[in-house]
């Protein structure tokens, strides 16, 4: 279980997403450091929130494999959330090279794009390189299957009504809001999600406006 979020959000969990589009036999392989999210809707990046929808703990461990065109966005980090706890949810910089070094030892010739981890890998050693990755997680202490605890899940909550609160502040739409208990029930298969209804111009403009859909920069 890992946290919806808007940028591209963390890791405690590891969900990868791989896809093998292939160009001149090769792909690169993007790593993005925050996202636990399932499969984004058509032609949407992960630098949108609707679709990095499963974040806290684990975007460092999706692994997305697109072609050599593939401009990998990062899930870049902000600041602007007030709920507490939920920086300590997501990726460091920190974490994210000492990954990228272990990446490194293990022979992959990796390059970084804020906490993003850029490789370009061919078709055949994609699965040598999810190995490889999941490894350098454990080593940089992340367990890439742990479950959020019941007071991180607390944290979600908070900080998904503090967002709803700014949104409909500001005019915007937002789905009914859920008991605690029910979006505890229903976060990884009917997720909840405050900022589902808006449109790419709506959601850019909201994150300026309200800077909790901001993922805080661990």
């Amino acid at each position: 279980m890992g946290v919806k979020s808007m940028t591209g959000t963390s890791e405690r969990a590891v969900s990868r997403s791989l896809g093998s589009r292939t160009t001149l036999g090769r792909t690169r392989v993007a790593e993005l450091p925050d996202a636990r999210s399932p499969e984004p809707p058509s032609g949407v990046g992960c630098t949108r929130p609707q679709i990095c929808m499963r974040y806290l703990r684990a975007c460092a461990a999706t692994i997305v494999v697109a072609t050599l065109t593939f401009a990998a966005s990062g899930c870049a980090l902000s600041e602007g959330s007030q709920t507490e706890g939920i920086d300590e949810l997501f990726w460091s910089e920190a974490a994210a090279d000492a990954r990228a070094e272990c990446l490194r030892d293990r022979g992959w010739d990796v390059t970084q794009e804020d906490e993003a981890i850029i490789a370009e890998v061919s078709p055949d050693r994609e699965a040598l390189y999810q190995r490889d990755g999941v490894a350098c997680i454990a080593q940089v202490g992340r367990d890439p299957d742990a479950e959020l605890t019941a007071p991180e899940m607390d944290n979600v909550f908070s900080w998904y009504m503090e967002i709803a609160d700014c949104l409909e502040a500001r005019g915007y739409s937002v789905p009914t809001r859920p008991t605690e208990q029910a979006f505890l029930d229903m976060y990884d298969t009917d997720p909840w999600i405050p900022w589902i209804e808006l449109d790419g111009l709506q959601l850019s403009r909201a994150e300026a406006q309200c800077p909790a859909l901001q993922r805080p920069r661990a």
